[in-house]
């Protein structure tokens, strides 16, 4: 593993497969495809029947909705936001408009720059967000009682290991 202290990155070395040996490598790690259909369809399915509520909020676009998600874990810059949904300040800004417009956030100051503003859940927005939370833990908590012993544990952990191979797959 490599240090570059001016960036504070590691970075690990992997060494290239060549030939028939990347071949036979990738034939035995690689899924068919009909296995990773399979997923993103359960997935999608499970998304839909947990995760989706019939709400106030169901009316936001998706991003307004992601944006809503991420303040409910607490104010954020316009920069922070704008990072974090992957678009520009402007696009940032015209979310923000629309969702003060609507009663859910607000801007506030950030520390002594008056320049620099945050944008925070309103009490109306933060009730909604918390409301769809319970709705979610409630379902998830009636699927998993559902399920015969055991078969939750090997859940939890097969979640942990799709969710690491998915932060890995996004590695450069």
């Amino acid at each position: 593993m490599k240090h570059f202290p001016r960036t504070n990155c590691h970075v690990v070395a992997k060494r290239p497969f060549r030939g028939e040996a990347a071949t036979a490598a990738l034939s035995k790690q690689s899924p068919p495809p009909r296995q990773a259909k399979a997923l993103v369809a359960a997935l999608r399915d499970i998304v839909r029947d947990m995760f989706i509520v019939d709400d106030a909020a169901s009316d936001l676009p998706l991003r307004q909705l992601r944006v809503c998600m991420i303040l409910a874990a607490g104010p954020q810059s316009m920069s922070a936001l704008s990072r974090e949904l992957g678009v520009s300040l402007s696009a940032t800004t015209q979310i923000a408009d629309r969702l003060v417009a609507a009663g859910l956030a607000q801007r506030l100051p950030e520390g002594t720059d008056r320049r620099v503003r945050c944008l925070q859940l309103t009490p109306r927005g933060r009730q909604i967000m918390e409301r769809r939370d319970r709705i979610k833990a409630r379902r998830a908590q009636a699927a998993l009682r559902r399920m015969r012993p055991g078969e939750s544990k090997k859940l939890m952990s097969a979640l942990a290991a799709l969710q690491s191979a998915c932060q890995e797959s996004r590695l450069p």
